[in-house]
């Protein structure tokens, strides 16, 4: 048995470096012990059927990709070490592959002296089928050669680090984007990369940093050298592949010139629309989602860059036919709690306007938990929804949150960790760049119930995460401030203990949209954002809100709805245009009644 697992533990390495074409003539090897064979099932005596579909060499030694079934049921796509791998299907039969699943039904074809063989060996089909022009990594070495050691291996990186590009330029350009690439492919272009690191990796440990920092310097000019290119590219491949190559590089060219042909003509007519706007006309003709969420996040105060990012997302959900509230998450309409809890020895709470985050109770990973606000008698009582049993802190005056002392918890605690091999893309042509392979770990978590204490808690800072542009409006609508220190930890005291969520909508013609940061005052064509204070008194809850010159006070009443007296200037601005330099507003105000304010649905995001 030692005897046989040494042998296994020697074929793997060697059955990866078949794949990559780094040593040839191995594969006899071991030959007691038959190497792994790809899309074909394995049945085992347990019932369980296995079909590998590739193993690949990584720095820390060979992983396999595989799918289990049983019982005509089929697990999603898993992978494990070749060692585990062929350990696992020690002892099973190896049955026909025509019922494996997603079997390539395509004729099998044996790999050219020309390509990188597939991982299957010699019978395997190569997917796509232009694949097997792909060049070995020896005969690649073979036929690139240059003046001296150094500049043939400079040329060869470049070489390998240009082909993942040529697999990627091969591709059907409506191939989906969740999978752009097939595992032959995948496999090809691991290869070249693999090889590139490699022999850039040996240079570096046998050169000083000077010299090495010239070599790369050199491989870098050969890859964009295109006298090079047509030399190596016309050594490696037939002329059937390159016209193939052409014409799918072209077809490619074109797509894109098109892409730049529209930009441009929608840069015109935006150019035209401002032309028309500097004469008294609309700018704004375009009214698409993303474009009203772009302006109104600049009339309420927003920079430039977030206004544009807040645009593009709202559009894009908006082509998906995607609602941003439901994507985003939007929080219940009512009193909520904002800001970090902290005791000594005790659990720690983080609210935002949708859950509370629950940390520091034993081993147990932070996890959200929902939450609600009442009011009951003279207190605020906040009820933390949990397994096996809610519970509930009562919010005292001082800030302190008192809980109710020793409560079980279930959660989730980390008994190991999965490695996963992780490596950085290209954005123009998703190519892998060459070196950026790297191993992360992945928990694994399992089920537990701690017991915990949820003693006294107290406020410990604002809520870490952001609203956007919402968590700068309250300084910028609260007027100049004398001493800016004390007003940003007034700010932070704001953001702290009770808040509001939700929109809130009058007959009135108002509507008041309350983010933990400020609330958000439409009336008419007007709008702007301004702080707020929610106070709780003996007999009811109130929410003040900032506005300038005529600040207003909403009583929270049991059904839900908010009432205030008389009425209130809203004092807002709107886009007229844009200069070279800035965008032009203008000032817009307008008076609305406020009376019975009711919620009027989810939060609509800025």
């Amino acid at each position: 048995m030692d005897q046989l697992l040494r042998c296994r533990r020697f074929v793997l390495p060697v059955l990866a470096a078949l794949m990559l074409g780094l040593a040839p003539g191995a594969s006899n090897v071991c030959a007691q012990e038959p190497p792994l064979q790809f899309n074909v099932p394995y049945q085992c005596p347990n019932g369980v059927t296995y079909v590998i579909y590739r193993c690949e060499t990584r720095p820390k030694g060979v992983v396999c990709f595989y799918k289990a079934g049983q019982n005509g049921q089929w697990d999603s796509d898993a992978y494990t070490s070749g060692p585990q791998m062929a350990d696992r299907v020690k002892g099973c039969s190896v049955s026909a592959p025509a019922t494996a699943p997603n079997a390539r039904t395509q004729p099998t074809r044996p790999p050219s002296q020309n390509s990188v063989p597939p991982g299957g060996g010699a019978a395997q089909p190569i997917n796509p089928p232009y694949l097997i022009e792909m060049p070995s990594l020896d005969r690649a070495k073979s036929a690139i050669q240059g003046a001296n050691p150094d500049d043939t291996l400079a040329r060869q990186v470049a070489v390998f680090t240009y082909l993942p590009q040529i697999v990627t330029r091969m591709q059907d350009p409506n191939r989906s984007v969740r999978t752009p690439n097939t595992p032959d492919e995948q496999r090809v272009i691991a290869a070249y990369n693999l090889a590139a690191y490699q022999m850039m990796q040996a240079y570096a440990k046998s050169h000083t940093p000077e010299q090495t920092n010239v070599f790369d310097k050199l491989h870098g000019r050969y890859e964009m050298d295109s006298k090079f290119f047509d030399q190596w590219f016309n050594a490696l491949f037939s002329p059937e592949f390159r016209a193939a190559y052409d014409r799918a590089v072209s077809g490619k060219l074109a797509d894109y010139q098109a892409h730049v042909d529209q930009e441009r003509r929608d840069f015109e007519k935006d150019k035209a629309q401002q032309a028309a706007a500097a004469k008294g006309q609309s700018q704004f003709v375009r009214n698409d989602p993303g474009t009203l969420a772009a302006r109104r996040c600049m009339e309420l105060g927003g920079s430039e860059l977030e206004c544009m990012g807040k645009g593009l997302t709202t559009g894009l959900f908006d082509m998906a036919g995607v609602n941003p509230n439901l994507a985003e998450g939007a929080a219940q309409a009512g009193l909520r709690m904002s800001g970090v809890y902290k005791g000594a020895g005790t659990i720690s709470l983080m609210f935002d306007q949708d859950s509370t985050s629950l940390d520091n109770c034993g081993k147990l990973v932070a996890a959200g938990h929902h939450y609600s606000v009442a009011k009951r008698g003279s207190q605020l009582l906040v009820e933390v929804q949990n397994e096996p049993q809610a519970f509930v802190l009562t919010l005292g005056p001082d800030g302190k949150l008192n809980g109710p002392g020793p409560i079980d918890v279930k959660g989730q605690i980390i008994v190991g960790y999965n490695k996963i091999w992780v490596e950085k893309r290209r954005v123009d042509d998703n190519s892998v760049v060459p070196g950026s392979g790297h191993w992360e770990q992945e928990p694994i978590y399992a089920p537990k119930t701690e017991r915990c204490t949820a003693g006294i808690l107290l406020p410990a800072g604002p809520t870490s995460t952001s609203e956007g542009v919402l968590e700068s409006l309250s300084s910028i609508f609260s007027g100049p401030s004398a001493d800016q220190g004390a007003h940003d930890s007034q700010k932070d005291t704001q953001t702290i203990g009770p808040r509001m969520a939700g929109r809130y909508a009058a007959q009135g013609g108002i509507s008041v949209e309350f983010h933990a940061a400020a609330a958000v005052l439409d009336c008419g064509e007007a709008h702007v954002a301004r702080t707020y204070a929610v106070e709780n008194t003996p007999g009811q809850v109130l929410v003040t809100v900032k506005n300038g010159s005529t600040p207003f006070t909403l009583t929270v009443r049991p059904d839900g709805t908010l009432n205030g007296p008389g009425t209130t200037e809203v004092a807002g601005r709107v886009v007229t245009g844009s200069t070279d330099n800035a965008i032009v507003f203008a000032p817009r105000n307008a008076r609305c009644s406020i009376g019975t304010l009711a919620p009027a649905g989810a939060l609509a995001q800025h």
